[in-house]
C-alpha cells in the first residue's frame, strides 16, 4: 500500500517532500531486504523451511519507477535552481552535461511508464540548448585577453565578476551569441591544454633523483645509469617540439622555446657526464698508480687537472640529486675540458710509450682496462 500510494503524487510543489519520503522508504525495503536474508540463512542452519519473500523483491522492483521519478525531479530542480543563481563561477560544466544528460534519460523512461508525471522533463529539454553556453563561459582556459577578445566580437561588456549568474548571462541574452562565444572557447581550451601539459612536464621532473654513489675507495662518487631521466627527456623533447607547430602556442611560445631549450641541455649534460665518468673509470686505476705517474708527468698532471674538475662536478652532484636542478647548467660547468684533457689521455701514443713498457708488467696484471695492452705493444 505504501508504494502504490506513490501513483497518487503529482505535484512539482512538492517534489522535496515526496523526494524525501521515496529514499525513507527505500532505506525501509533495503532493510526488510537484509532481514529476509538473515531470516533464510537461519532457516538454512536449522534445517527449516526456508521463507519465500518473493512478495517483496517485487515490491521493490515496482517501486524503483517512484524512487527515480522523485529523487530526478528533486534533484533537477535543486539543481536548476543552483545553476541559475548561484555565481557562474561555482558551476562545474563537465557535471552539469552529465546531470542533464542523465536527467533526461530517467524522466524519458519515467514518462514512459506512469500516465501522469509533473512537468520536469519538458523543463529539461528548455534548459538542455544552454549547455553549450555554459560549458564555453566555465571553459578553465578563458583568460583576460579571451574575455576581451570576446567582448568586441559580440558587443556586450561580458567579463567573470564574482557576482555574476547564469540568470544574469540569459538576460544580457548571450545565448543569442553560443557559436562565438563556443570559438573563443575553444581557442583558449587549446591553450589551456598546453598550459597544462607544460605544468605537467615540470611537475614530473621535480620528482626525477638522480642516483650518486660512492664509487670504491676513490672517496668520489659515479652517476648510476639515468634509464628514467633519460626516457623522460626523450618523451618530453617531442611533446614539447611538437607544442612548437601548434596553431595555439602563441601566449605560451617563449616559455615552450625555455622549456625545449632546458631539456635540450639537460639531455647534452647527461651525455656528456656519462661520457666524462666512462672516461674516468678507464683512467682513475691507471694513473692512482706512482710508477705510471712517474712514468708520464705531463699526461698524469692531465690527468689530475681533470679529475679535480670531476670530482667538484660529483660532489656537486651528489649534494644536489634533482634532475631538473641539472638543466641549467651548473652540471656542465667543466665537463667540455674534462673531455678533452682525457681525450688527449686515450691516444695511442702515451699507451704504446717505451716508457710505460719499461716497467715490470705485473703492476697491471689485475687491471682490466691494460690486461691486454701488451700483447698490442709487442705486436
Amino acid at each position: 500500500m505504501v508504494v502504490a500510494g506513490f501513483s497518487t503524487h503529482v505535484e512539482i510543489v512538492r517534489a522535496h517532500e515526496i523526494a524525501n519520503e521515496v529514499r525513507r522508504v527505500k532505506k525501509q525495503l533495503k532493510d526488510c531486504q537484509q532481514l529476509a536474508m538473515l531470516y533464510n540463512n537461519r532457516e538454512h542452519i536449522f534445517g527449516l523451511p526456508i521463507t519465500n519473500y518473493d512478495k517483496l523483491s517485487r515490491m521493490v522492483k515496482e517501486f524503483q519507477p517512484y524512487l527515480d521519478l522523485w529523487t530526478t525531479a528533486s534533484d533537477w530542480l535543486r539543481w536548476s535552481e543552483s545553476w541559475m543563481n548561484d555565481p557562474l563561477s561555482a558551476i562545474d560544466a563537465e557535471q552539469l552535461e552529465k546531470n542533464v544528460i542523465e536527467s533526461f534519460k530517467t524522466m524519458h523512461k519515467c514518462v514512459k511508464q506512469f500516465k501522469d508525471t509533473p512537468d520536469i522533463q519538458a523543463r529539461i529539454e528548455e534548459f538542455k540548448p544552454y549547455i553549450p553556453l555554459i560549458q564555453g563561459l566555465r571553459n578553465p582556459g578563458m583568460r583576460t585577453q579571451h574575455w576581451d577578445m570576446l567582448s568586441n566580437e559580440i558587443n556586450i561588456n561580458v567579463r567573470p565578476k564574482a557576482n555574476l549568474t547564469f540568470a544574469r548571462c540569459l538576460e544580457m541574452n548571450l545565448q543569442d551569441h553560443t557559436e562565438s562565444i563556443s570559438k573563443v572557447a575553444k581557442v583558449a581550451g587549446k591553450e589551456y591544454a598546453i598550459e597544462q601539459a607544460l605544468d605537467k612536464m615540470e611537475k614530473e621532473w621535480s620528482t626525477i633523483l638522480f642516483n650518486v654513489l660512492p664509487y670504491k675507495e676513490t672517496e668520489t662518487h659515479i652517476l648510476k645509469s639515468p634509464d628514467e631521466a633519460s626516457q623522460l627527456l626523450d618523451d618530453h623533447i617531442v611533446m614539447t617540439q611538437s607544442m612548437t607547430f601548434s596553431p595555439y602556442k602563441k601566449p605560451f611560445e617563449q616559455r615552450i622555446n625555455s622549456w625545449e631549450n632546458k631539456l635540450k641541455l639537460t639531455q647534452e649534460v647527461l651525455e656528456e657526464w656519462l661520457n666524462c665518468q666512462r672516461a674516468w673509470l678507464y683512467q682513475e686505476p691507471i694513473f692512482s698508480s706512482e710508477d705510471i705517474n712517474r712514468q708520464l708527468p705531463v699526461e698524469s698532471k692531465r690527468y689530475q687537472t681533470m679529475e679535480r674538475v670531476w670530482r667538484k662536478i660529483m660532489k656537486n652532484a651528489y649534494e644536489n640529486r634533482e634532475a631538473s636542478s641539472h638543466g641549467d647548467g651548473r652540471g656542465k660547468l667543466g665537463l667540455p675540458g674534462s673531455l678533452l684533457v682525457l681525450s688527449l689521455l686515450n691516444k695511442k701514443d702515451w699507451r704504446t710509450s717505451p716508457r710505460l713498457w719499461s716497467w715490470p708488467v705485473s703492476p697491471w696484471v689485475g687491471s682490466p682496462v691494460l690486461r691486454d695492452t701488451p700483447q698490442k705493444h709487442s705486436s
